[in-house]
C-alpha cells in the first residue's frame, strides 16, 4: 500500500535531485524513498580500516553468510543510493561485500 506525499521543493533542489537520480539511473521517486529511508535507520559509524566480521563466530574458515532475498536487494540498492558505503551494508545485511559489489557490477551490465 502507497500513500501519496506532495513535497514542495525549490527548483533548484528538485534539479539537483534529478541530475543525481538521472547520473545513477534510478527513477527520482526511489531516490527520495532512499534518502527518506536513509534518515529513519540508525547508521553505523564509520570506522577506519578494518570492519568487524558480519560472520558467525568472527569470521571462521567456514562461513555462514546470509543469502539476501529480492526485497532485501532493492532495500539494499536504496541504502547505496542514499551514501551507504558497501562494508556498511555488508555488516548490516550479515554478507560478504565481495558478493554485494559482484552483484551491483552485474546490474549495471
Amino acid at each position: 500500500m502507497t500513500v501519496p506525499v506532495m513535497i514542495h521543493l525549490p527548483i533548484e533542489t528538485f534539479k539537483a535531485l534529478e541530475r543525481v537520480a538521472d547520473r545513477k539511473g534510478i527513477a527520482m521517486r526511489d531516490l527520495i524513498v532512499a534518502g527518506l529511508m536513509r534518515s529513519t535507520q540508525p547508521r553505523p559509524q564509520r570506522t577506519s580500516g578494518q570492519v568487524p566480521s558480519s560472520t558467525p563466530g568472527g569470521g571462521s574458515a567456514r562461513r555462514h553468510y546470509r543469502r539476501l532475498d529480492a526485497a532485501e536487494w532493492r532495500e539494499l540498492r536504496q541504502l547505496r543510493a542514499a551514501g551507504w558505503s558497501v562494508p556498511e551494508l555488508a555488516v548490516k545485511y550479515g554478507c560478504s561485500s565481495s558478493i554485494i559489489y559482484r552483484h551491483l557490477q552485474n546490474e549495471k551490465r
